[in-house]
């Protein structure tokens, strides 16, 4: 996920699409491989460039291929339940949701709190962007 934790070097990148076994031979990482350019061209990037480069060499890479897994099954195999669990239960759940609805008030105040929080409430800010 090198586009959400390090968008600038994403953006440099060429080969956004590289999978790990084809930058990780012979026990090294292919970096030209990884960025599409030699390290030294990518001046505007190298503080995060060495910051990835960190995070990545904690990790242990196998010489095997690639596994697809689905995170949101137990046996990592995808399923429409899976899904459907992970889209209705939580799979993205926001932390301030579940403060909101374990609130003894009323459902009446923690719908309102949770449209507030949702910006789905017709204040004078949103309807000045909608232009009313």
């Amino acid at each position: 996920m090198l586009q959400l934790g390090f968008l600038d070097v994403y953006l440099w990148a060429e080969g956004k699409n590289v999978r790990v076994s084809d930058c990780f031979t012979r026990g090294s990482w292919n970096w030209t491989k990884i960025l599409g350019k030699e390290v030294g061209q990518l001046q505007g990037v190298l503080p995060c460039i060495s910051e990835l480069k960190e995070m990545i060499l904690r990790f242990t890479v196998e010489d095997r291929p690639d596994l697809l897994h689905w995170r949101w099954s137990t046996d990592g195999h995808f399923s429409i339940k899976s899904t459907y669990s992970a889209l209705t239960d939580g799979g993205a759940r926001d932390a301030r949701c579940s403060k909101i609805w374990n609130l003894k008030v009323p459902l009446k105040v923690k719908v309102f709190s949770w449209l507030v929080l949702k910006k789905r409430v017709l204040t004078r800010d949103i309807l000045c962007k909608r232009r009313w």
